[in-house]
Formats: structure tokens, sequence, C-alpha cells
């Protein structure tokens, strides 16, 4: 069953619930397949790439697809979007953070966005936020780390 907004939306990807961590991994394991990553600005802004894309790579579209319920054709057509198309952002908006299990849904889309990866965190359109520890986070002159993207103030 797809919701009102599913049935308006151009594209509408429908992970299995608790999957969209390995939805977002195997998202960026196309982007780094199409070598669309911006290296140099991953090298000179974030800490810790090296570690979190060997974990990306672990997510190849066929696992993904079978931990996701995603048809890996789907994966690697979206992640081949994400990977040239310029600026790429996901914005996580009304509905998805409105229910019990919400900060876990919304956590892997502020973790693994595209827009840093991709290089298009310095666009307007970015809508990236404060990562956790395990993602690659923005080295700052203040020594402190934030959001993988320069987009506003950190919190």
């Amino acid at each position: 069953m797809r919701s009102r907004t599913a049935v308006q939306a151009d594209e509408h990807v429908a992970p299995l619930p608790g999957t969209d961590a390995a939805l977002a991994l195997g998202l960026l394991h196309v982007v780094l397949q199409e070598r669309a990553e911006d290296r140099e600005y991953l090298e000179a802004r974030t800490l810790r790439w090296e570690e979190f894309r060997a974990r990306v790579l672990e997510f190849d579209p066929r696992r993904t697809a079978g931990e996701t319920g995603v048809p890996e054709e789907e994966i690697v057509r979206l992640g081949r979007r994400i990977a040239h198309t310029r600026p790429t952002a996901i914005r996580v908006s009304q509905g998805i953070q409105r229910h019990a299990g919400a900060g876990t849904t919304v956590r892997p889309w502020l973790v693994c966005p595209p827009s840093p990866v991709t290089g298009s965190a310095t666009a307007a359109a970015c809508s990236t936020r404060p990562a956790a520890a395990s993602a690659p986070t923005a080295k700052l002159a203040s020594g402190t780390t934030c959001c993988p993207a320069p987009c506003g103030p950190c919190p």
C-alpha cells in the first residue's frame, strides 16, 4: 500500500522497516563504484573517511537488495542518479520522523548523506545535519567536529 505522498512522488523507494542504514550504505557503494566521490573535498574536510569508506564497500547492491527488499536494479539506478546529479541532497521531512522509531529511521540519512561524498555539500541545496561519530565529520578551525557539510551553523 502506498501513501498519498508516495503516489504523488516522482520516485518512491520503500525499504523494509529497519533497513534504512543498509540502503544508505548501498547507495553510497554505487557512488564509489561510479568513482563519483569528491576525493579532494573528502581529504580536506573530513575525518575517518577511509574507515567509513571500508564500511560502505561492504554493502554492494546485491547485499543491499537482500537486506532492504529494494530491487538491486533500483539501487544501482538511484545510486547512479545520486552519483551524477549536482547538487544532490536527501531531505527528511514531515512524516518519516513522526512515529515511535523515528530516530532510528532518520539517523542513517543524517549519517550517510550523499552530499559530502559527492561534493554537493558546498551547494546551496545541501540539507545535511550533524553526523554521528561513525561517519566522516568536518574539520573545523576550532578543533571540534560537526556536520560533514558547511551548510549552516552547527547546533
